[in-house]
C-alpha cells in the first residue's frame, strides 16, 4: 500500500491495526499453515529497512520454537509486514 492517506482512512473506518500483504497466496497454496512474520516497517512512502534483520531474526526464532512443539507446518513469509 503506497498511499499514507488510504491506510489512514481504511484503519479508521475498519478499525484494522495492520495490513498483511504477502502471505495471502501462501494459505491458498498451504492451507492450515501458519505464516510467522516480523514486522519492521510502515505502509506508505516512509518505509525503508532499518529493523528488518532484527524482524527477520525474531521471526526465526518465533518459528523455531513453534517447530519444537511438534508445528510442521510454521512458514517464515518474508518479514516486511506492513503497519499502520
Amino acid at each position: 500500500m503506497k498511499s499514507g492517506e488510504d491506510r489512514d482512512e481504511i484503519a479508521a473506518r475498519d478499525g484494522v491495526i495492520a495490513f498483511e500483504m504477502e502471505g495471502a497466496g501462501v494459505w491458498e497454496n498451504f492451507p492450515g499453515s501458519l505464516v510467522i512474520k516480523g514486522v519492521c516497517d510502515y505502509a506508505d512512502s516512509h518505509k525503508n529497512k532499518r529493523w528488518q534483520g532484527y524482524a527477520a531474526a525474531t521471526a526465526a526464532a518465533v518459528t523455531k520454537a513453534f517447530w519444537k512443539l511438534g508445528c510442521r507446518y510454521a512458514l517464515i513469509l518474508y518479514v516486511g509486514v506492513e503497519v499502520s
